[in-house]
């Protein structure tokens, strides 16, 4: 009885490597697959899919109305990733408000660590958001 309740543990156990980064933290689906605008961050390539995952992300709106949003992300692999990074925020209607649209911009995770992403609107009309990151095409 005993050796086969360590032989299931060491299954388990075994079975928890093999999966790595494949469950929480919180999976986030490529860029193409979001429907209803439900899911704010999103993947936009096959690259960074595979490599990161959504830790936590946290809204904030200051009294003068504007909005910051802070996404903490893992890198799962054991090689560090560059990512391009960009954020949309959204008015009441769910449109996009083009003085709050940031351009794309580089970030680096480290190997199986994780990074904090900060992005604050310009306006006080934004109510919500939307954050791609892709595979920088060029690495630094």
């Amino acid at each position: 009885m005993r050796s086969q309740i360590q032989a299931i543990t060491i299954v388990l156990v075994l079975a928890s490597f093999l999966t790595g980064c494949s469950g929480p933290p919180y999976a986030m689906k490529p860029a193409g697959e979001v429907r209803g605008g439900d899911i704010k961050v999103r993947l936009g390539d096959k690259a960074a899919h595979k490599t990161l995952r959504l830790i936590s992300e946290d809204v904030q709106v200051a009294p003068d109305g504007q909005m910051t949003v802070t996404v903490e992300i893992l890198n799962c692999k054991g090689d560090p990733f560059w990512a391009e990074v960009r954020t949309v925020f959204l008015d009441e209607a769910g449109k996009e408000i083009r003085q709050d649209e940031t351009n794309w911009r580089p970030e680096y995770f480290p190997a199986n660590d994780t990074r904090q992403l900060v992005c604050r609107s310009l306006t006080n009309r934004a109510k919500n958001y939307r954050m791609t990151l892709r595979e920088k095409e060029e690495q630094p």
